[in-house]
Formats: structure tokens, sequence, C-alpha cells
């Protein structure tokens, strides 16, 4: 499935270490994974990375960077506590981070108090501006991994590279530590926001067809599940243009909140579709997705407007029309592995 949440009331660390290995990660006090990112009317793909420690060695740069900083700055590994002063730096770190961003730091983590996570927390200090909260990061950890959860850093400190800075030191501290692994979350290929964590050595995707870890120099674009999306609705809507008709390919924004709600039979719930109504102010026509699962097109008669929805992603301008209501599949006719054979069915020989 493209996206998954638990609410554990408590993980052992070898649950963490279970979870991590399989994908997954934490949202606030929950854990989760998901294999898409809509960004701009993109549909993008996350990849989860993480980082063997064993024999981990960090690059000349990287071992610069860490004396520079360590020379200047003081740092301190402690258990999670989270005060004004740090939220106060979250706030100063918003006006300058890109992305979507939780409008707390106690909104990124939930309830600190639970006891879902083992977590800790790095502080970078300046003693030459009164010992003033520069940086900070948030990890958890388990019996042999460590999750990096968030880092942060003062916007009038950004020429330091506090946010690699804070990653660096806890793959150090996690090394002497004696963990295994250390896993930074995803980046999203096409949104540039998380490629700092490529920095990282010795750098492990993950293939969720595979479902199995493998080195980032094996990683292709073709792999993405988004990828495989488009370039399958593209080859339909293709075919179909050479048959007088004019499909369009539409996001569909909802797909997160139908999976979330279990509503799959009744809904669609998938990203991405080509719209092959013959009138788009018609409400009931047809709909094709690709099903990356089972590697097949799938052709349905719908019904489009079937519940209207509040997405964050309304009137967005980018790569791909919205479609801003909850899709109901009302009636199956066919599904087959390539536009022609789709068709076949639908048309016959």
């Amino acid at each position: 499935m493209s996206l998954e949440f638990d609410f554990p009331v408590f993980l052992s660390p070898e649950e963490l270490d279970e979870l991590l290995a399989k994908g997954w990660f934490r949202m606030r006090e929950n854990v989760f994974t998901t294999h898409y990112y809509i960004r701009d009317a993109s549909l993008l793909s996350t990849v989860w990375l993480r980082s063997p420690l064993e024999n981990y060695r960090f690059s000349k740069s990287q071992r610069k960077h860490l004396r520079h900083l360590n020379a200047r700055y003081d740092i301190r590994f402690m258990p999670l506590s989270i005060t004004q002063e740090h939220e106060d730096l979250y706030q100063r770190y918003l006006t300058v981070a890109q992305g979507e961003r939780s409008e707390s730091l106690e909104g990124v983590l939930g309830d600190i108090d639970c006891v879902v996570f083992q977590s800790k927390m790095l502080e970078v200090r300046d003693p030459e501006a009164d010992n003033a909260l520069i940086a900070m990061s948030v990890y958890d950890v388990g019996s042999t991994s460590v999750q990096s959860v968030i880092g942060i850093y003062a916007p009038d400190y950004s020429h330091e590279s506090l946010g690699v800075y804070t990653m660096l030191l806890e793959v150090e501290h996690a090394i002497i530590e004696g963990y295994q692994w250390y896993y930074i979350g995803y980046f999203t290929p096409g949104f540039s926001t998380f490629d700092y964590k490529l920095r990282l050595k010795d750098l492990e995707f993950f293939n969720p067809d595979m479902r199995q870890w493998f080195s980032i120099e094996q990683f292709e674009q073709s792999l993405l599940w988004s990828s495989q999306h488009i370039q399958r609705l593209e080859a339909l809507r293709k075919y179909l243009e050479t048959h007088h008709m004019v499909p369009e390919i539409r996001l569909n924004v909802f797909y997160d909140t139908i999976i979330l709600h279990d509503l799959i039979e009744t809904y669609l719930d998938e990203p991405i579709f080509l719209d092959m109504r013959m009138q788009k102010n018609m409400r009931m026509g047809h709909l094709c997705y690709f099903s990356i699962s089972r590697q097949v097109y799938c052709l349905y008669l719908v019904d489009y407007e079937a519940r209207q929805g509040n997405s964050r992603h309304h009137n967005i301008e980018g790569r791909w029309p919205i479609h801003n209501s909850l899709i109901r599949k009302t009636h199956f006719v066919a599904e087959a592995t390539t536009p022609e054979a789709l068709m076949r069915e639908v048309w016959g020989t």
C-alpha cells in the first residue's frame, strides 16, 4: 500500500529497529510509511534512506566541517525536553525552511511525554553570543538503530550549514554509542529541500517493490512509483489520442484521505489517474489508473463529483490539474497490462 499508519502505545527498541528496516518512520507519536509526495501539483516519490555505521568514514570535507564548528560552538546530547527556547528557535527556523512544516515543534513531535519512543536531543550553542541556542536536533534510539526526526537552526547562522552539522554530529555520536544503522527519513527526487541527506556516506535506499535496501549507487529514476504511474498513463493517453480521444492526466489529492479512512473499496485511492470523460463537465465518466502493486491498467466508470473535500492543494498551479472532490468507483470495466489490450477489452477486436 502507498500509505500506512500505525498508532502504537509503546515500541520496544527492537520493534523500532524492525519498523525502520521495513521503510517505516516516525510522525508525531506514531509511525508511518508513504511512497508519494505531492508538491506544486506534481507527483513525486519518497525514497527512504539509511546509512550503515559499521566502518563508516566521514569524507575529508565533513571532517573539516566538524572540526571547524566543534572549535566554535558548544554541543550537548541529552534526553528530550522541549522548552520555550526550543520553540522560539523553531519559529525562527520556519522563516527560512522550505516544504510543508508543522506550526510548532510540539506539532512535529506530538506528545513528548508519551512512552512510544526513546527520544534524545542535541543542542548547539554559541559561547560568543551569550550561549544562545543556535541549532538543535531530535532523534530516537532503538536497539541497533537511530532515527533522526528533525534538525533546526537559527537563520542568522545559515552560512554555517548547521542542519548538516547536527546530522553529522548525530552520526558520530551513534557510532560512538555502538549503533549499526542511521535512518535519516526520505528525500524526494525533483524537490531539492531534502537533498542535503545525500551527503551521508554509504547511503542505502529502500526499494518498496522488492522490500529491500540497496546502495544509493543502484538508484534509478525509473524505480520510482511516481515515474511508473506517469510513464504508463502517458502511454495510454497518447494511444487514445490516436483514436480521436482527448484524455487528461489529473492528480487525486484525496488518495491519502481515502486510505487513512479505509474507504478504498468505494473511492479512488490512487494519487494520479487518466480522466477519460468525453466532456469535462460530465459528472459520470470513465477513468483509468495504473496499479503499481499489480502492474495493470484498471478502467472504471466513476462518479467524479461523489463528495466534496477540503485539501491544501486546492487551486495550486503546477504540472498536473488537480481534482478537487472524492471519486466514487461505480462500475469496474476492464484491466490489462498494455493500452492496446485494455482498449480491446472495451472495444473488442
